[in-house]
């Protein structure tokens, strides 16, 4: 899912239009002049000159919501996320129905994961515009960070009735759906995402996995192997098809296809470490163990990767090793001591 991490600078261009409002009746001629060359600006991509006209608007109309929310929506396109966040504020502060100033406020705290004030924000930005789907897209993701998995589907719902060709909104839908347990809806909308867009690999990956779920192995390491014939780059996809690969029953194509992927991603600790993986459910401890061992020559800060060697360690009962490996690992993850005893338990 895509990143039920947050991927949202919320559609800046498109807000940024100046179209006749309640505020623009009130609008003196000098800042609707400065309002309008600030828009053109940033729709050419002029972003520090965009916020240059709409402070130029402030001035002119230190009382104008949307002369503060587009200089918010500038200051955004610059990176600078605190002035960004003041702006809206402000925005807010002067007129509590500017649904657009509540949307992008509510999309930055997400990112900052102040899930509540930011879920506040967004159910007032889809109370006050009910078909604003960026809002309604944002809420879903803020839920879904919440763990309020039924509240995230109804939010993507509406999402993907206003924007019913929206990849992401498919993607997330899915992936919630599939947390749910409603692995069928969870397909439905997977196979629009593909429709939608039949190169991405997130979507394919995603729906190699589910129906490899549905028990469907085969149809799931086709689908999985489609998505790394259009990017061999993606690491995601040699893990998935790896996994779905042991749960058919055939770890040997599975060692071979993550040592295809690390090939071409040799800095791969991921793709080392799920050899490790399947190396230590076939009982081959020691190239399990030469596995982890290439990841941390990659990456020594690595410290799953301690913790795993360690347990193959202490598996072949090589004690000191192990313990040295735990030791590595409590201390790298920064865990309590009491980690350790329990650890130390695995080998003795």
């Amino acid at each position: 899912m895509k990143s039920l991490s947050v991927s949202v600078l919320v559609v800046l261009l498109a807000v940024a239009a100046c179209g006749a409002d309640a505020h623009a009746q009130r609008r003196s001629p000098a800042a609707a002049r400065h309002l309008k060359r600030g828009a053109a600006l940033l729709k050419r991509g002029d972003a520090a000159g965009a916020e240059s006209a709409f402070s130029a608007a402030i001035a002119a109309a230190p009382r104008d919501a949307r002369a503060y929310y587009q200089r918010g929506v500038a200051r955004e396109k610059r990176k600078n996320a605190a002035g960004a966040a003041k702006d809206y504020r402000k925005a807010i502060a002067l007129d509590r129905k500017l649904a657009q100033a509540h949307n992008n406020l509510g999309a930055m705290l997400t990112e900052q994961r102040r899930y509540d004030e930011a879920i506040k924000h967004l159910r007032v930005a889809v109370r006050e515009k009910p078909k604003y789907g960026e809002a309604w897209y944002n809420l879903g993701l803020s839920l879904f960070d919440k763990r309020r998995l039924k509240e995230a589907a109804a939010a993507y719902r509406h999402a993907a009735r206003l924007r019913p060709r929206d990849l992401d909104t498919r993607i997330n839908l899915g992936g919630v759906l599939h947390r749910l347990g409603d692995v069928d809806g969870a397909l439905r909308q997977l196979r629009i995402a593909i429709k939608l867009a039949p190169r991405d690999v997130l979507a394919r990956t995603s729906y190699g996995r589910l129906l490899a779920d549905k028990g469907k192995l085969q149809q799931g390491v086709a689908e999985i192997r489609k998505a790394l014939r259009a990017k061999p780059s993606y690491e995601r996809g040699w893990i998935q098809l790896a996994r779905v690969l042991v749960r058919a029953k055939r770890p040997d194509e599975a060692i071979r296809e993550l040592q295809r992927g690390a090939k071409l991603l040799p800095r791969s600790c991921d793709l080392r470490v799920t050899i490790g993986k399947v190396y230590r459910k076939q009982g081959k401890i020691k190239r399990a163990i030469k596995a982890y061992r290439h990841c941390l020559r990659i990456d020594p800060k690595y410290h799953k990767a301690h913790l795993l060697l360690g347990l193959a360690y202490a598996a072949s009962k090589q004690c000191k090793k192990a313990n040295a490996a735990f030791r590595t690992y409590v201390r790298r993850a920064r865990l309590p001591a009491s980690a350790m005893k329990s650890l130390r338990k695995r080998c003795r």
